[in-house]
């Protein structure tokens, strides 16, 4: 489908950069709201 849409190799790139970028942040609030057992 992104070839047939023209779309490069280094726009794929850019875009997973970003989307994995997105996913760490939202994984890392996760964390930061989950108490740690070692917290009790």
């Amino acid at each position: 489908m992104a070839r047939e849409q023209k779309i490069t190799d280094e726009e794929i790139g850019a875009i997973q950069g970003i989307v994995m970028a997105v996913a760490a942040g939202k994984i890392n609030v996760m964390m930061r709201d989950t108490p740690s057992p070692s917290q009790d």
